[in-house]
């Protein structure tokens, strides 16, 4: 499949994306006036989930990300360690779980966590809080989320550094 978009010639840029055997997303090439830009693959385990992403396949090992996903026994995404491509850390994601629900996800870099996301669910099990924050402190990203009769999300009610915001949802009927 291909997608493209030329604004003008300054801005020409065609984006390839191709897909394994197994009719999973595999690549991503994106060619800026003709010359490739970035080429970007990924990678799946035997389970069909999400193994590895080269990001910048064609640059310079120490300029390319490579992020491996690694998951629990049931499936659910328990770390993501990003290296360059000479397989110096960058960055780790670490996921938490309460009751099989995620309840954190904490990014580390240089051994620090330098953000944090945490997630709150109601007794329906569905999602009605998030936190997001810099460490330190810094911008806090803040939403709380409402839902219809039907289960749908109506309502994301969000405070940016004490700017509050509401964005409401359309549904079909």
């Amino acid at each position: 499949r291909v997608r493209s978009s030329a604004a003008s010639d300054v801005y020409k840029r065609q984006i390839i994306h191709t897909y394994n055997a197994e009719n999973k997303f595999s690549g991503e090439l994106i060619y800026v006036r003709d010359l490739l830009a970035i080429k970007d693959s990924y990678k799946y385990n035997k389970k069909g989930q999400l193994e590895e992403e080269i990001l910048g396949e064609q640059k310079e090992a120490s300029e390319r990300a490579i992020c491996k996903h690694f998951y629990t026994v049931d499936g659910q995404p328990i770390e993501n360690i990003i290296t360059n491509g000479d397989g110096i850390l960058k960055a780790k994601e670490v996921f938490t779980y309460k009751d099989k629900r995620l309840v954190g996800i904490d990014l580390y870099r240089s051994g620090e966590v330098t953000s944090r996301a945490s997630y709150q669910y109601g007794d329906e099990g569905q999602l009605v809080g998030s936190v997001f924050q810099m460490v330190p402190e810094s911008w806090i990203w803040d939403s709380k989320f409402t839902y219809d009769e039907k289960g749908h999300l109506k309502e994301e009610y969000l405070i940016i550094n004490a700017v509050s915001y509401t964005h409401l949802r359309a549904h079909e009927t």
